[in-house]
C-alpha cells in the first residue's frame, strides 16, 4: 500500500520510537496510569463484560491490550502497518496461542471471518477524514450481529479549555460555538439526551496544528457529536462514551506535578459514577466511544 504522508510520517514514528512506546504500553494497576493504559483498560474491561469471543484490535502496537484481552477471549487478532511494532509484540505474545498477529494495514487485512469486537485506540487520528468513513464502514461490515466497535479519539472540545496555542486558533474556526455548546451539553444533560443534539460535521480544522510530542503533523481531534454523526449513519448504536486523560489543571500545569496525573486517575476510576462521566469529557484530552451493530 502506498502511504500518503500523512501515515508515513505516522509510520517513520512508531519505527523510530517502538520500545519507547511499548514501554508505554505495559500493563500498569498503579494508581498514575499514561493515556495508552486507560484506553487498553477500558477495552479490557468492556471485553470482558460482554463475553467477547473475538476480538480484533487494529493498530495494535506492541499488544499489550491483546495480553490483556487473551485470558477471556478464544481468539485475538493484532493488525498494525509497524512492522517493527510486530516483531515486539510476537515476542510479548509468544505464549498466547489464541493470538494472531498481522503486519499489514487494516484496509488491506483480508477478513477470513466476522468479530464480536473490534478495537482502535491512537489510530483514528492518523487517517484522512474519508479514510475515517472507509474505515468505520469496513469495521461493520465486518462485525458479528451484536457486535460491538470500541475506539479513541483525541478531543477537540479540549482545545476550549486546555488555554494554550490550540485554544487560541479555535477563536477562530467556523465551529467554535457549536463546540463549546456542546461542552455545555455534556455537562447539564444526560448521556441519553446528550447522543440526540445536534451533529456537528466532520472537517478539518484550517489551522496548521501546533508541535506535541508526537512527530506527525496531522494529527485529527474531533468531538464526540463530530464522530457520533458518521456512525448514526451507518446504523451503529451508541452505547458509551467515556473520558481519558482529565485534567483537573490547564496541561501546562498537568505536565509539571505527577501529582495532578494521580488526582485524574483517581476521579476518573474510583469517584465518577458511569451516569456522571460524560461530564469530565470536556476537560478530557482523549475520550472513548462504544457502538454496537
Amino acid at each position: 500500500m502506498k502511504f500518503k504522508n500523512q501515515q508515513q510520517q505516522t509510520k517513520n514514528f512508531f519505527d523510530q520510537e517502538v520500545y519507547k512506546w511499548a514501554e508505554r504500553s505495559k500493563k500498569n494497576q498503579n494508581i498514575f496510569q499514561n493515556t495508552i493504559q486507560q484506553r487498553n483498560n477500558f477495552v479490557s474491561k468492556l471485553a470482558k463484560e460482554k463475553k467477547i469471543r473475538t476480538h480484533l484490535d487494529v493498530g495494535c502496537g506492541a499488544g499489550d491490550l491483546l495480553d490483556m484481552t487473551s485470558p477471556f477471549v478464544d481468539l485475538g487478532i493484532g493488525v498494525d502497518f509497524s512492522s517493527k511494532m510486530i516483531e515486539v509484540a510476537k515476542k510479548k505474545l509468544v505464549r498466547n496461542k489464541g493470538v494472531l498477529l498481522s503486519n499489514a494495514s487494516i484496509f488491506e487485512f483480508v477478513f477470513n471471518k466476522k468479530v464480536n469486537l473490534v478495537s482502535a485506540n491512537g489510530f483514528i487520528e492518523y487517517l484522512t477524514i474519508k479514510e475515517i468513513k472507509d474505515f468505520f464502514l469496513l469495521v461493520y461490515k465486518n462485525l458479528t450481529k451484536n457486535g460491538y466497535f470500541v475506539f479513541s479519539s483525541r478531543n477537540r472540545l479540549f482545545n476550549l479549555f486546555s488555554l494554550n496555542k490550540f485554544s487560541e486558533l479555535e477563536l477562530n474556526e467556523s465551529l467554535f460555538f457549536k463546540f463549546y455548546k456542546e461542552s455545555i451539553d455534556l455537562t447539564n444533560h444526560s448521556f441519553k439526551q446528550y447522543v440526540k443534539s445536534q451533529i456537528i460535521p466532520l472537517v478539518e480544522v484550517k489551522y496548521k496544528q501546533p508541535k506535541t510530542n508526537i512527530k506527525v503533523d496531522v494529527r485529527h481531534q474531533f468531538s464526540p457529536l463530530q464522530l457520533i454523526g458518521i456512525l448514526t449513519k451507518l446504523n451503529f448504536k451508541i452505547i458509551d462514551l467515556s473520558p481519558i486523560n482529565y485534567h483537573p489543571v490547564t496541561p501546562s500545569m498537568f505536565s509539571k506535578n505527577e501529582e495532578f496525573k494521580k488526582i485524574s486517575n483517581v476521579i476518573n476510576y474510583k469517584i465518577i459514577s458511569d451516569e456522571e462521566k460524560i461530564k469530565l469529557i470536556p476537560f478530557s484530552s482523549t475520550f472513548m466511544l462504544v457502538v454496537k451493530k
